[in-house]
């Protein structure tokens, strides 16, 4: 699977991508502080880093629904219409369209843990949409 990687300099390149789901982890979350993976409809996968690679600003332009996103502690979380959330665990938040969702809650359904589906959620979208990604 190739990530293309967005930074401050290639953003508005990435404006206007038809996103199906993004993961962002907080800034003291386990894994990659920051760390930003968004699925397009195309499958084509990106990553970027909120707290080393890219401002907020502009990752919010790549990222419109992230504006009206608010995630807490625990598994909180608000997200915009039109989307849901999952919980990755240690910091770690998902947010996929809708039209996933039935899907997807399908193929966590067995997870012993958040951190279970943080290890998978791109193979399981993967294989919802129909293509292939994150296999070993």
């Amino acid at each position: 699977m190739e990530i293309i990687q967005i930074n401050q300099d290639n953003y508005k390149k990435y404006i206007g991508l038809d996103i199906l789901g993004f993961s962002i982890a907080g800034g003291g979350a386990m894994g990659e502080p920051g760390g930003v993976i968004i699925c397009t409809k195309d499958l084509r996968w990106f990553h970027t880093n909120v707290c080393w690679t890219i401002e907020y600003d502009k990752l919010i332009k790549v990222i419109p629904p992230l504006r009206k996103c608010e995630f807490g502690p625990f598994g909180k979380a608000l997200v915009p219409e039109g989307w849901f959330y999952t919980y990755l665990g240690m910091g770690n938040h998902l947010v996929l369209r809708d039209t996933l969702k039935q899907e997807f809650l399908k193929k966590t359904e067995g997870a012993d843990s958040p951190g279970v589906i943080y290890q998978k959620w791109a193979r399981y979208v993967a294989e919802i949409v129909g293509g292939e990604a994150g296999k070993d």
